[in-house]
């Protein structure tokens, strides 16, 4: 009788310890690095280069002084 009440209160702390500590820390841990996968994918997106239109080009002269 004694063993299955420590038993279930050893159960128990572990429950809560696991639910107060344990999971607030992971979640926290797996934002921050779902967030900085974010942030270095926004980082290392190319830049769409702006395609050329003919007939905007201008000829460029040196002019020496």
């Amino acid at each position: 009788m004694i063993r299955i009440l420590l038993l279930g209160l050893l159960f128990y702390f572990l429950f809560r310890f696991i639910l107060r500590y344990v999971l607030p820390i992971w979640r926290i841990t797996s934002a921050a690095k779902k967030q900085m996968r974010d942030m270095q994918g926004a980082h290392q997106e190319p830049a769409q280069p702006k395609p050329a239109r003919k007939g905007d080009y201008i000829e460029f002269e040196e002019v020496k002084q």
